[in-house]
């Protein structure tokens, strides 16, 4: 059921007062007593409305006998938002002291007190004043309020969502019913007792499907409710609130962010988008005399793909070509659900990928992820890649390279290469370089030129498992069961090998047009960033839904296929 979200009751009351320049105020003091009384008075320190008795009782009480309390009726729009935006903020550990400066390094507001007891080594203390002006206008609380109006819609959406799969699937009732009706009205006389079983059957489903999308949809809707809230908050804090005020309110909702962008992950992962399915028996009719049930009925769940942008990882380590292929935001196109692993992926164009589908399977799917062709072979293959937009091949273990085209939505295998090099019949990953040049590794590598003529062999000291080419500078690769990437000059010399506590079970490796590196983590669900020299940038596509094996852009990179375990996921930067 739906969460119920803390108030903030202070920016509750500054709405509350601004609504009373045009409407009657009441004392929130009586009101939290169940009492109405109109208000004549308002605590600039409390932030509260008092009818004339509690005035004089809020006076004589030591805590609150110097709060600045005026006259609501004799107060100007000017004055009382003065009086609001003046409002002192007291310390909540020295509570007769007021808050007066905000550290930027601890992202935290302190009375005198504080920062001499605690901020005396930071860098950046300043006033309160400066604080809340130079974060209004920061990069941070941009993308805080970006973020939390992402939140909201995406929210919405899942309430969307929610009503619509309770329209389709109460249209789905009536077909099914339709379905089951035709198979039983066949058969009427026989199996009149099964349909009155199947058809309960279906009402079952319906108690059950129904009421727990309507659950979901009350909780979604609940959480969306209170985004909102905090959105009113966050936006009345910036008119209104004391400076010191503003930044709590900008510090907690940075809190809540992640919480609920965690939240908003772990709903969207648990929920499913149900459906309904009528199997009719295809032999029912030999059946009759020995079969009191004609079909099933059964609820298809999809898992449910989100289309906003998210925030990719954010361990970013600056470097001197910081600024390069830098993406901060990713959002999910499309997640292809396969048979087995998928070792192999590669872009046809921006319209159609190919990839493997078990281990010995080869599928051209449509980026909707209508799978268009597929070929099979007799043994596993661990890559593929494209040469161009009509050639390509994969490595088949122990026994060849494969040469295949794309002609319209079919796979036309061609050449086999397995006579040239003994030892090609067992590589595992290759790469083109410069649309010419074939590289194939496993325990050396060895260059083809464009005829599939052995240029040379390159000794390096780990077996290969996967690799990519930089043209004409270096080879990355890694080696199955170890977590390190390595990277060689074309003369095998090693130039650096990367190691990360956050890469486990290193895979598949690509190399952009500007020489970054990346290489996939399939242990730890992640794919790490590097600069040409090895220096980690950022770790990318965190907290994958399954084992990443490798990944691949398209030509403008602009978008990227990550071949999973089971499914394909194809991601536009945004």
């Amino acid at each position: 059921m739906g969460q119920n979200f803390s108030t903030n009751h202070l920016m509750n009351n500054i709405i509350d007062y601004t609504k009373s320049k045009t409407e009657s105020k009441h004392c929130n003091v009586c009101e939290r007593e169940n009492e109405s009384k109109p208000a004549s008075h308002w605590c600039v320190n409390c932030c509260d409305a008092f009818c004339g008795p509690c005035e004089r009782q809020h006076r004589r009480f030591k805590v609150t006998a110097l709060h600045k309390i005026v006259e609501i009726g004799k107060m100007k729009e000017s004055e009382s938002e003065g009086l609001l935006y003046g409002a002192e903020v007291f310390c909540e550990e020295h509570r007769s002291e007021s808050i007066r400066f905000y550290c930027a390094d601890h992202k935290s507001v302190c009375c005198m007190t504080c920062m001499m007891l605690h901020h005396r080594k930071c860098d950046e203390v300043g006033s309160v004043e400066d604080g809340a002006k130079a974060l209004k206008t920061s990069k941070e609380v941009k993308e805080l309020e970006s973020d939390f109006k992402g939140l909201k819609t995406q929210f919405e959406e899942l309430v969307q969502n929610r009503e619509e799969n309770i329209q389709s699937f109460t249209a789905h009732l009536a077909e099914t019913e339709g379905k089951i009706e035709t198979s039983f009205n066949e058969l009427i006389n026989h199996f009149e007792t099964s349909k009155l079983e199947i058809l309960e059957e279906l009402g079952a489903k319906k108690k059950e499907v129904i009421p727990r999308l309507q659950d979901e949809k009350s909780e979604l809707e609940c959480k969306g409710a209170g985004i909102a809230n905090d959105i009113a908050i966050f936006e009345s804090t910036s008119l209104f609130a004391p400076p010191a005020r503003y930044l709590q309110t900008v510090r907690s909702l940075l809190e809540q962010r992640e919480k609920l962008e965690t939240e908003l992950n772990n709903q969207r992962s648990q929920l499913r988008n149900h459906n309904l399915e009528y199997k009719r028996n295809r032999i029912m009719d030999i059946i009759k005399k020995t079969t009191n049930l004609i079909g099933t009925v059964s609820v298809l769940q999809k898992e449910i793909v989100s289309t906003q942008c998210v925030r990719l990882g954010t361990d970013h380590v600056k470097g001197e070509d910081d600024d390069t292929h830098v993406w901060t935001r990713v959002k999910l196109k499309n997640k292809i659900q396969v048979e087995g692993d998928v070792t192999g992926v590669a872009y046809v164009d921006d319209n159609r990928v190919i990839g493997s589908s078990g281990d010995r399977t080869l599928t051209l799917f449509h980026m909707n992820g209508t799978p268009l062709n597929s070929v099979e072979f007799s043994n596993p293959f661990w890559s593929v890649r494209m040469k161009n937009h009509q050639e390509g091949a994969v490595v088949i273990e122990r026994k060849c390279l494969q040469f295949f085209k794309i002609v319209g939505n079919q796979i036309i295998l061609t050449a086999r290469l397995g006579q040239l090099h003994e030892n090609i019949k067992s590589a595992m990953d290759l790469a083109f370089v410069k649309k010419k040049d074939l590289f194939i590794g496993r325990n050396e590598i060895w260059v083809l030129d464009n005829t599939l003529s052995l240029v040379r062999g390159i000794a390096v000291e780990h077996s290969i498992g996967f690799m990519d080419v930089c043209d004409g500078h270096f080879i990355c690769y890694t080696s199955y069961d170890e977590d390190t990437l390595y990277c060689v000059g074309l003369d095998g010399k090693q130039l650096f090998s990367y190691t990360h506590e956050k890469l486990k079970d290193a895979t598949g490796v690509t190399v952009d047009s500007r020489g970054q590196i990346y290489v996939c983590g399939y242990a730890s669900s992640n794919i790490h960033q590097l600069n040409h020299e090895g220096k980690l940038k950022r770790i990318i596509f965190e907290d994958l839904p399954s084992g990443p094996y490798c990944m691949r852009f398209n030509d403008a990179e602009d978008k990227v296929a990550i071949g999973c375990r089971e499914c394909v996921l194809l991601y536009e930067f945004c």
